[in-house]
Formats: structure tokens, sequence, C-alpha cells
């Protein structure tokens, strides 16, 4: 794997960070670049002007455009109509698109004790044990 750049890379919200954490642990990611170019067009008499959120350059593939979408919005006709353009344009030069959203739900460990030495003993009946 190619050395990763050390700047800091930008982010807007949580959901941004979220996907952020999984490009950082791809082996095949080389590089990730925040809101790396605005794409402009007008249809209809409407000038559409979507920012896409990362391009993330991979060692083994071609670069991969990213669009982080809470999954609420996915629905709405706009963000559809948004995605969609941004994705024939990226596709269209050979890239790779990603509409990304939440990941699925995954559920943590739930600790044994919280701050247990700061309040004392667990009381017996609310001590968590763990499953094999």
């Amino acid at each position: 794997m190619a050395p990763r750049p050390t700047a800091h890379v930008v982010y807007e919200s949580r959901l941004e960070l979220t996907r952020l954490l999984y490009a950082d642990f791809d082996q095949n990611v080389t590089a990730v670049f925040a809101q790396p170019f605005l794409l402009s067009t007008t249809m209809d008499g409407h000038r559409h002007r979507p920012v896409t959120d990362f391009l993330v350059l991979r060692e083994k593939d071609v670069p991969l455009v990213v669009d982080v979408k809470p999954r609420h919005l996915l629905t709405r006709p706009k963000a559809n109509f948004a995605l969609g353009w941004a994705r024939e344009v990226v596709l269209s030069r050979g890239w790779d698109f990603e509409a990304w959203s939440e990941p699925p739900g995954v559920r943590l460990p739930l600790p044994t004790r919280l701050s247990g030495p700061l309040r004392g003993p667990v009381p017996p009946d609310l001590e968590v044990h763990r499953h094999p």
C-alpha cells in the first residue's frame, strides 16, 4: 500500500466521518480528498451544482467518487435527481460512484462496568454477564 497523506480530511457530518473511517481501514485506499469538485449543468432552465463529498483514490481500482446522504433523504426527488445525475457524469468518465448512507446497525458489547471504580461495585442484579 502506498503511503497515505497525513493531512486531515475535512468532513461536515458524523455520517461523513463514518464513511472516512471505512476508507481509512480499506487497504486498497491510497488517498481521500474532501469535496474534490463541483458538478454543474443546466437542465430545463434550472441550474444544478452538486458538490460530491469525497474522491477516493484506490491502488487497484479506478477512482471512486462518494456522495454521502442520510438514508431518509434518499426518498426525496431532489436528492434522487442529484445522485442520479452525479452518478451518470462520474460513470461516463470511467470512474466508480457510490451513494453512501448509514452503515448497518451493529450491536456493540455492553461493558461489564460503567465507571465502576468511581461509584463502587455494581449490584449483582445489574451486572452484565458475557455470553460464550
